[in-house]
C-alpha cells in the first residue's frame, strides 16, 4: 500500500505521472463489478449490490395461487393431481401408522436436522495467529455510532502544488443490500478540472458498503478512468469465513495487467475509503489516539490517527470549530511509515470534513469544502 491509497480514502488523488491527454474508455465503465469480472463462483452472486426494496416481493401467478390454496382446508382445494394421487395418500398415511414408535412417527424422526456448529476461522492451522492480538481493536467498535445520511454530498476543491485539479465528491447512499443484508453505501468522485487536463485527466469512481449490523465493510469497487490507464479494482469481504477476494485489470498503453487473490482477514478491519468515515462515527477529543487495521488489495496495515488540537476552520464563510487529525499509515511487523495526512472535521455531531493536506514526492496536494448538503438524518 502507498500513500496514494490512502489519499483515497479521504477522496483525492496523487495527480502526476502521465501527461496524456486521453482517458481509455472500456466495456467495464457500466455494471456490478462482481458481473463484469464474470466470476465464476456462485458463492460471489450474494456480493451484487441491489436496492432495498420498500415494498413486498412481487410473486409470480403461480406463487400467488400456491399461498391462497395453503389457506383453504384441505378438502377444498380443486387439484386433478390430489384425485389421481389418493390412493397412494391413503397407502402412505396407512404406512406412517404403523411405523409409530412410542408416539413418534418415523417421518417426524427424519424432520429432525441437527445442524453442525459452524467452525471459526481463527481456529485454523494456517490463520495467522499476528490477527487473533487485532481483536482489541473492537473496542473502537463499541465506541462507534454511525454518522449515515442518505443524500449527505460533501464537495472538496482539489489543489496540486499551485494548481486547482479538479473536484472531489463524497455521497452517502442509503437503502441497499447486499446478500440479504442492508447495507449504507458511501460514493467518491474525483473530476479534474477542464484546464487542469493538459497535465493529468481523470473520473474515478470509488464505492464502499458498510453493513449497518456489523459495521464492517462488504464491499469495495474503485473505477479509474485516467489519462493513459483504465483501472477496475474489486475487493469483496467475507466476514463468515474470515477471507477478502481481489480482484483487477488495469489497461496502460494497450498492455493489460491482471490479478487475482484471496487471503485471510482480522475480525475487525475496514477498506481504505471506509476508514475515514469510521473515523467520523467515533467519540473525539483532544488527544485521543485511535488504531485500526485495513484492508487493501489483501494486504493488511495499520490506520493509525491522532487528535492533535481544535481550530476555527472555514465552512462556506463561516468560522467552525473543527478537529485537527494526523493520520499515518503503519506496515505490520516493522511498522514501517508510510506517509501522514493531516485533515479537519467539525467538533459537532455531523463530522463534516472540511479540509486536507498531503505532502507527495512532488509538491502536495490540499482540499478545502465547497458545498455541502445535509442529507437525511434518519435512515
Amino acid at each position: 500500500m502507498n500513500k496514494k491509497t490512502l489519499l483515497y480514502s479521504c477522496l483525492l488523488l496523487t495527480l502526476v505521472g502521465c501527461a496524456a491527454k486521453n482517458i481509455v474508455e472500456t466495456n467495464g465503465d457500466k455494471g456490478d463489478l462482481v458481473e463484469v469480472f464474470n466470476l465464476d463462483d456462485k458463492k460471489f452472486d450474494k456480493f451484487i449490490t441491489k436496492k432495498k426494496s420498500t415494498n413486498e416481493e412481487v410473486s409470480s401467478p403461480i406463487e400467488v395461487k400456491e399461498k391462497k390454496d395453503l389457506k383453504k382446508p384441505a378438502h377444498t382445494i380443486k387439484n386433478k393431481k390430489v384425485a389421481k394421487t389418493s390412493k397412494k395418500a391413503k397407502k402412505s398415511k396407512s404406512a406412517k401408522k404403523e411405523k409409530v414408535v412410542k408416539g413418534t412417527t418415523q417421518s417426524h424422526t427424519e424432520s429432525k436436522v441437527v445442524l453442525a456448529p459452524k467452525k471459526n476461522p481463527q481456529e485454523a492451522k494456517d490463520y495467522p495467529k499476528s490477527f487473533i492480538k487485532y481483536n482489541k481493536y473492537k473496542k473502537f467498535w463499541d465506541q462507534y455510532q454511525p454518522i449515515t445520511r442518505p443524500g449527505e454530498k460533501i464537495s472538496l476543491q482539489v489543489s496540486w502544488t499551485l494548481f486547482n485539479a479538479g473536484v472531489a465528491t463524497i455521497e452517502t447512499v442509503g437503502d441497499l443490500e447486499i446478500g440479504g443484508q442492508d447495507v449504507i453505501g458511501y460514493r467518491a468522485t474525483i473530476e479534474s478540472a477542464e484546464y487542469f487536463e493538459n497535465i493529468y485527466k481523470l473520473k474515478d469512481v470509488l464505492d464502499t458498503y458498510i453493513s449497518k449490523e456489523t459495521h464492517l465493510p462488504v464491499k469495495y469497487v474503485l473505477k479509474q478512468r485516467e489519462s493513459g490507464q483504465s483501472v477496475d479494482d474489486l475487493q469483496l469481504f467475507d466476514h463468515e469465513e474470515l477471507k477478502t477476494y481481489f480482484w483487477y485489470n488495469r489497461l496502460k498503453k494497450g498492455k493489460t495487467k491482471k490479478q487475482e487473490k484471496s487471503a485471510y482477514t482480522p475480525k475487525y478491519f475496514m477498506d481504505s475509503f471506509s476508514a475515514i468515515q469510521f473515523l467520523r462515527g467515533l467519540p473525539l477529543s483532544v488527544g485521543k489516539k485511535i488504531e485500526f487495521p485495513v484492508i487493501t488489495r489483501t494486504k493488511v496495515w495499520l490506520f493509525s490517527a491522532v487528535v492533535e488540537k481544535t481550530d476555527e476552520i472555514d465552512f462556506l464563510g463561516k468560522q467552525v470549530k473543527a478537529y485537527k487529525i494526523k493520520a499515518e499509515t503503519k506496515y505490520p511487523g516493522v511498522l514501517k511509515k508510510s506517509g501522514d495526512i493531516i485533515f479537519w472535521l467539525t467538533a459537532d455531531e455531523r463530522r463534516v470534513p472540511l479540509k486536507l493536506e498531503a505532502k507527495i514526492k512532488i509538491g502536495s496536494v490540499k482540499a478545502s469544502i465547497i458545498d455541502y448538503k445535509k442529507g437525511n438524518d434518519k435512515l
